[in-house]
């Protein structure tokens, strides 16, 4: 900024803890403290060089648990809960959603 010959704005380094897993951006989002920040950059400091192959994107997890509830099949299926049709169609929909998402949208599953 001084190299500019003038100073252009204010410079603000800020730490966020539990960044990656436990929301911390998003806690500090909602309480404002991005409010009046015009640009934002993230960096990882260590003590090693690290390239990655391929550029970072901002990475959400959750896990997902399937219930289901017994039933004999010939007596009462009605009374069932199959969870591995809820598992599939869960998949499945997260599958056909990636046609609406933008190129540099990711949706992954793992296990």
């Amino acid at each position: 900024m001084e190299a500019a010959g003038k100073p252009m704005g204010k410079l603000t380094i800020l730490g966020t803890p539990a960044e990656e897993d436990g929301g911390g951006k998003v806690d500090l989002i909602e309480a404002g403290v991005f409010k009046n920040i015009d640009f934002a950059m993230m960096a990882h400091p260590m003590d090693k060089v690290n390239v990655a192959n391929q550029p970072m994107i901002a990475c959400i997890s959750f896990d997902v648990d399937f219930f289901g509830k017994a039933a004999h099949a010939a007596y009462a299926p009605w009374e069932g809960i199959n969870a591995l049709d809820a598992a599939v169609l869960f998949y499945q929909n997260m599958s056909v959603m990636r046609q609406q998402l933008k190129p540099t949208w990711r949706v992954e599953e793992t296990t």
